[in-house]
């Protein structure tokens, strides 16, 4: 897929910031404690940190972590480090192996509700600044596990407009931001991939457009209005 074909799928609907701050995101995986220790993380490098991964894997469709442990003892310092910096810290959920629950999460109003207040309690609790949602392929199976429906894309702009709702009612004060890591290959509803994506654009912050090769990863990012 050339890139030109998610540009063009995107340049109608988005506008880039004419002077915006530069971004630099890093993730960083909530496994990775014992042999990188957080301190040594160059937070004044970065404006983000993305910490990886809540996994939406399970039948009650709400974010999980498979190592409870490592979150409670490194995610406060996480925070406390990062925010000294003047650095976002962002709760990443789903990734390749994490994202087999999101096409049945975002079918039900009862669901996603369940979902977006998992993660207002989330961030109240560790004080985060939002939600990093690494569901690449609406509408697509990717990993072989992955359930996916026609109606995906629509779904999950369901989910957008509620997260972002309940968001600013939760925060008035502190606003908290909505990431989205995307395939390079616009949304799928019914097979097709999407021309028109303006719909997406009140609801999130910025894009992670990811892009994949042979032995190599990539990602573009592009900061919305």
């Amino acid at each position: 897929m050339k890139l030109s074909f998610i540009a063009a799928a995107l340049a109608s609907a988005v506008a880039l910031c004419e002077g915006s701050t530069k971004m630099v995101i890093g993730y960083f995986p909530n496994w990775l404690y014992a042999n990188y220790p957080v301190e040594n993380i160059p937070f004044t490098k970065y404006t983000h940190i993305n910490y990886a991964f809540a996994v939406l894997n399970n039948l009650d469709n709400v974010p999980s972590f498979p190592d409870d442990w490592a979150v409670e003892a490194g995610l406060p310092q996480v925070v406390k480090l990062a925010h000294e910096s003047k650095t976002k810290v962002l709760l990443s959920v789903g990734g390749w192996t994490g994202s087999k629950r999101f096409s049945p999460m975002v079918a039900s109003p009862q669901s996603r509700k369940a979902f977006i207040d998992w993660n207002l309690n989330f961030i109240d609790k560790y004080h985060t600044d939002g939600v990093d949602l690494d569901w690449e392929y609406p509408g697509k199976q990717a990993a072989g596990c992955n359930e996916f429906a026609d109606n995906d894309a629509d779904n999950f702009l369901l989910l957008l407009k509620e997260l972002r709702q309940a968001l600013d009612l939760k925060f008035p004060d502190e606003y908290k931001e909505i990431s989205m890591a995307v395939h390079v290959q616009p949304f799928i509803r019914s097979g097709i991939p999407m021309t028109d994506l303006k719909a997406f654009v009140p609801y999130f912050d910025h894009v992670n457009l990811m892009t994949y090769g042979k032995g190599i990863f990539m990602f573009f990012f592009i900061y919305m209005y």
